[in-house]
């Protein structure tokens, strides 16, 4: 049982590290001074299918939180 904690508590972490780099490409890619070599280590990491998970999860929330900021009252 004690094992199985472990386990759960580095999955939660790894997760939370992932999320933590998604979050940093979406802003960096929207950066005005984004290079290539910034692009290709994009590509480089979205490579793995838990990267772009998490990527692809954020920026649909990225993106309904840019609509919701240019919503009129």
């Amino acid at each position: 049982m004690q094992m199985r904690e472990v386990t759960a508590t580095t999955q939660t972490v790894t997760e939370s590290d992932d999320r933590d780099e998604a979050i940093q490409w979406i802003v960096r890619l929207r950066a005005h001074d984004v290079s290539p070599i910034d692009r290709a280590r994009f590509i480089e990491w979205l490579a793995d299918e838990e990267h772009r998970r998490e990527f692809d999860a954020l920026l649909r929330v990225w993106e309904q939180l840019g609509c919701i900021a240019h919503f009129d009252a």
